[in-house]
């Protein structure tokens, strides 16, 4: 019986406009305490044939019922609270709600509570996603003074206009819970006039290397911390026209693309046709990088894309709106690069 009470707390619920008499708990307790007048008014001697000692018997039946009935409940608001307490992220969440909840349990039950989590959940997100678009919109003025600066600056390099790239995102990290940025420049180049040097450091490679149209070759980072000097292949539209199914996610998209891309490096989402061996190679290369997300913003040139910039960051950029904003701002810093890039 105090089972039953357990499972009514937790698979039933009440609401505040309920019925008291309709809460499957206290359907629970009544079936509980009919079981104990049961054993106090039964007449266990006809039963039996014998006199039973009904003190004894009410507590060997009560004492079990308060144990597992009360104590199963206390224990399930003991296991939500630490999950709350305990889980990092619902830790931020639900940061002045715990008690809330656990209460919410005790009083109306784990459906009722169970949906007031959901709703919180939601509002916590919805909130988070606001302050963070809103602090990114903010990245407007700090890239158009740092901007300035570099249009202004006739020795403007291609790390500088990088390194002011990482700066003005940094300067928002909060928005976009990046607490570290780093940024690189990949080159595009034919691949028939790809330089032996860098077709040795071409990852990711399979099938027919003939059919690729470029290289993507990773010249230049902001700072110099878990620098790689890579080659990514790029697909050739006119050899492989149906090159959606087999390009590789990040830079190669991009520059297919000729649009920004960002990835989640916990969950790449590859083209139908990238083999098995490569996906695991792809997963394991990411396990391996201390960033969680990475923007491609592409680099236009004489009408074509000339260059991919990759800004790596140690958390996630956050949701579409918010990864769009981000690409928007940035954008300008590629056309600079765009400028370095002709004029060198």
């Amino acid at each position: 019986m105090g089972l039953v009470f357990v499972v009514a707390s937790w698979r039933g619920s009440a609401t505040k406009n309920m019925d008291f008499r309709k809460d499957p708990r206290v359907k629970g307790f009544l079936y509980g305490l009919g079981g104990f007048l049961t054993t106090l008014i039964g007449d266990w001697k006809s039963l039996l044939g014998q006199e039973v000692n009904k003190t004894q018997l009410l507590v060997l039946y009560g004492f079990p019922f308060s144990v597992v009935g009360f104590g199963g409940v206390l224990l399930i608001a003991l296991a939500i609270w630490l999950h709350l307490r305990l889980n990092k992220q619902r830790s931020e969440d639900f940061r002045g709600q715990r008690f809330h909840l656990v209460l919410d349990y005790l009083m109306y039950g784990y459906v009722y509570y169970r949906g007031e989590y959901d709703r919180n959940l939601e509002s916590s997100k919805q909130s988070q996603q606001q302050h963070a678009l809103e602090r990114v919109r903010r990245l407007s003025a700090d890239a158009a003074t740092n901007l300035a600066a570099l249009i202004l600056s006739p020795t403007a390099s291609v790390q500088d206009v990088l390194r002011n790239m990482c700066l003005t995102l940094k300067a928002q990290s909060s928005a976009v819970r990046a607490l570290d940025v780093n940024a690189n420049l990949m080159i595009a180049v034919s691949f028939d006039s790809a330089t032996e040097e860098q077709k040795k450091r071409l990852k990711f490679v399979f099938g027919n290397p003939k059919r690729y149209g470029q290289l993507l070759a990773l010249t230049e980072y902001a700072y110099d911390k878990g620098e790689e000097r890579i080659t990514l292949p790029v697909e050739s539209p006119t050899v492989t026209p149906d090159w959606t199914d087999w390009t590789l996610p990040g830079a190669p998209e991009a520059f297919l693309r000729a649009s920004e891309t960002v990835v989640n490096t916990k969950n790449l989402d590859f083209a139908p046709k990238v083999p098995q061996t490569v996906r695991r190679e792809m997963k394991q290369y990411f396990r391996g990088k201390g960033f969680k997300s990475f923007a491609c913003l592409t680099v236009i040139g004489r009408g074509s894309v000339i260059g991919i910039v990759n800004i790596e960051s140690s958390q996630e950029f956050g949701s579409n709106e918010v990864q769009n904003e981000i690409a928007k701002t940035m954008q300008p810093f590629c056309a600079v690069l765009s400028k370095i890039l002709q004029r060198n």
